[in-house]
């Protein structure tokens, strides 16, 4: 269940596709994605986002927001969050990582001294 609107999905959705660009993430927390989207939408404009989540959800894929019931609680808006997570499958995103660990890595570590 989704507590966003349409608009604010389709944004997010289209946000999602873009390269990565921590200024725009950071300016979607301060005027919101519609405003962001609304902003830049012209110069992407092979990017649909009512296509981007047909074709997405067609394929089994679902969009969660901020503010979705299946959101991680782990993962706040106005921090270093995703815009939006794609999901495949049939578990809800909140259960399956509220135990969840992450471990990261580089493969070139530093050399100890």
């Amino acid at each position: 269940m989704s507590t966003g609107s349409d608009a604010q999905r389709h944004a997010r959705a289209a946000l999602t596709a873009l390269p990565l660009d921590r200024a725009r993430d950071a300016d979607v927390v301060v005027r919101g994605p519609v405003t962001v989207w609304d902003t830049i939408a012209a110069t992407h404009p092979d990017l649909d986002p009512d296509q981007l989540l047909a074709i997405h959800t067609s394929s089994g894929w679902r969009l969660i927001c901020p503010g979705d019931d299946e959101w991680p609680t782990s993962l706040t808006p106005t921090g270093p969050a995703p815009l939006a997570l794609w999901a495949h499958g049939a578990g809800h995103l909140a259960a399956l990582t509220a135990r969840a660990v992450a471990v990261t890595g580089n493969r070139s570590a530093t050399p100890r001294d």
